[in-house]
């Protein structure tokens, strides 16, 4: 330990000599307050040093040292590190002399590095760092010091419930202000803050600051440091932000957001951070309403299209994972809120319903339940919508997902997906369902027999298809008393549910029983009907 820190002090491995304010003490020996306090400052610069070596390195020699595998001695370290640093950086700011700024960004560069490490450590920072901190956040000449400060301050924003009494004292316009700083550091440390903040402070107290916002990130998009990765992410993140809190923006500033975004995605598709897509996400269902104007919806919706084409491949990536899952989302807001004319811009025009397939085939629990549910929503419109659907061949790979797929709930948005196609078409066009509907409809039927919503879905289906018989209490109902039938039954527990409905298939299949309802609901008028004659 001792070859480690470069000293020739005799140190106790097995006793801990890092307990502030004690300090480190040599067994066996008085000394005076002043040869102690400056024992202590040299050696605790020389621990500083070696304590990131300790937290970081994947050096053996350090790793298997014995101070690294003793949790409290490591803890006390850091304690009396981050004491001493908040003390010398208030000793030093009080009174800036030549050649002290050198001294106190390296201290502070520290102290930023220490707290992002362990969060916990910023419960031993004092009063009197957090004033000086403030002044260095509007101190443009020396950048490196305040891209350092205003890493502290986040880590402690982000990190404490009690964290008012520095929120207030945080100008949020000095934040907008750093955004078009020249130092790249400046920039993404300002936006990372701006971010938190946003999502702390209650909304109406803070959009009109994030509107401001807008213009040094619109700037930034179109000049060259955009180029740098921390940048291009800071950005994005900032932009998804204020789509979040603030997606109701004037006319004015919702064009500059959708612009910016629309110039994000002009960049090397590999380089387009998640945040973005979410951004996109938060424009198309703010509020539960389409929040972005009638000129972009196109163009978004074929960006969200290419996005999912690009990746589909590659989706191990996780972050190019996130952005397909935060696409498809968008997209399926897209549909579910937006218009006619909107859902045929995405079936028609960008072949959506192809990559839909080719979702619903995927590994991925979010591709194919998303997928399922874009479906589900484009089933649940106009007709010809419908047709789409069943023409592309989606209805037999949503019954694959029912069949092979392992989880219930991805099973459920497909078969709510069917279900809505069956409801949606004509007469006429059922026909054409029958043959694809039936025996997958009767599969479902054995996974969800106890399933309330997904037995009423399949029953209503079959009996619309004219492919089964239904009787309840020895009495045939059709279509229109079966739902009859389902209003009485809303809301009853399957648990409690006795009464079973005898379900015959032609052909020679046994009888299912499914659970519907509570026994003592059956007892209603429903229209009877002569046995069906089938089709086959």
């Amino acid at each position: 330990m001792c070859e480690l820190l470069g000293g020739s002090m005799s140190v106790d491995t097995n006793t801990s000599y890092f307990v502030y304010p004690e300090g480190i003490k040599r067994r066996g020996e008085e000394e005076s307050r002043e040869i102690f306090e400056r024992k202590r400052r040299g050696v605790g610069e020389k621990m500083t040093s070696t304590l990131y070596k300790f937290v970081t390195s994947d050096d053996e020699k350090l790793l298997s040292c014995d101070f690294v595998t003793n949790p409290p001695k490591i803890a006390n370290l850091l304690l009396f590190t981050v004491r001493l640093k908040n003390n010398e950086i208030v000793k030093l700011s009080d009174q800036i002399k030549s050649g002290q700024l050198e001294e106190i960004e390296k201290h502070t560069k520290d102290l930023a590095q220490i707290i992002s490490t362990d969060p916990r450590m910023i419960e031993n920072l004092d009063s009197d760092l957090f004033l000086h901190l403030f002044r260095f956040v509007e101190d443009t000449q020396n950048p490196n010091i305040q891209s350092q400060t205003i890493s502290i301050l986040h880590t402690y924003i982000t990190f404490t419930i009690n964290n008012k009494w520095v929120m207030d004292r945080i100008n949020p316009l000095t934040l907008v202000n750093l955004i078009g700083s020249e130092d790249c550091q400046v920039k993404v440390q300002a936006m990372r803050l701006l971010c938190t903040m946003a999502l702390i402070i209650p909304k109406p107290q803070f959009n009109a600051t994030l509107e401001q916002a807008l213009e040094p990130l619109s700037l930034l998009i179109q000049g060259d440091t955009i180029q740098d990765s921390m940048v291009l992410h800071g950005v994005s993140e900032t932009l998804a932000v204020v789509c979040q809190v603030h997606p109701m923006l004037p006319h004015a500033k919702l064009e500059m957001v959708v612009n910016s975004l629309l110039k994000l995605f002009s960049y090397e598709s590999s380089k387009i951070p998640p945040p973005a897509c979410l951004g996109l996400l938060y424009l198309c269902d703010g509020r539960q309403e389409m929040v972005v104007g009638r000129e972009y919806i196109e163009p978004l919706i074929h960006l969200l299209i290419e996005i999912v084409r690009l990746y589909i491949e590659i989706y191990d990536d996780p972050e190019l994972h996130l952005r397909v899952t935060a696409a498809l989302i968008a997209l399926g807001t897209m549909v579910r809120w937006g218009s006619d004319e909107d859902i045929e811009v995405i079936i028609l025009k960008n072949d959506a319903l192809e990559i839909l397939g080719g979702l619903l085939q995927e590994k991925d629990r979010d591709f194919v339940e998303n997928a399922c549910w874009i479906i589900s929503n484009i089933t649940a419109g106009e007709e010809n919508h419908i047709l789409a659907v069943i023409g592309s061949g989606l209805i037999e790979r949503l019954f694959d997902v029912i069949e092979n797929y392992k989880l219930l709930d991805v099973k459920k948005e497909a078969a709510w997906a069917i279900s809505n196609a069956l409801h949606g078409v004509s007469p006429d066009n059922l026909v054409d369902l029958r043959s694809r509907c039936l025996e997958p409809l009767w599969t479902i039927l054995k996974v969800f027999r106890a399933d309330q919503q997904i037995v009423s879905f399949c029953l209503e289906g079959l009996l619309d298809s004219g492919g089964v018989e239904v009787k309840c209490n020895d009495r045939l109902i059709n279509a229109k008393g079966f739902k009859d039938l389902l209003v009485n039954f809303r809301g009853a527990s399957p648990i409690d549910a006795i009464e079973l409905l005898k379900l015959k298939k032609p052909r020679g299949l046994e009888p299912q029983l499914c659970v519907l309802g509570d026994n003592s609901n059956t007892a209603v008028d429903m229209e009877v009907d002569e046995p069906k004659s089938f089709w086959y």
